[in-house]
């Protein structure tokens, strides 16, 4: 994913991580597909009702963890 989102960002800098993997996620993680359609105004709605500076999503720690589970 990193990968992907650094190609998309080399030539739209402006876009924010998250944003990026988004857009990603919606066009099946072409990043050609993504470039296209952002140059060409070309998002679907609900894309385009997304804060294009969107930092990147970071996943929540999990809640349980073996240390906090009860012994059997």
């Amino acid at each position: 994913m990193v990968s992907l989102v650094t190609q998309v960002k080399d030539l739209l800098p402006h876009l924010g991580d998250g944003f990026i993997q988004k857009c990603l996620e919606h066009f099946k993680y072409d990043s050609a597909t993504v470039i296209n359609a952002v140059l060409e105004s070309n998002l679907p709605h609900s894309l385009n009702q997304l804060d294009p500076s969107m930092p990147a999503q970071v996943e929540p720690p999990p809640t349980e963890t073996a240390s906090n589970l009860p012994l059997r």
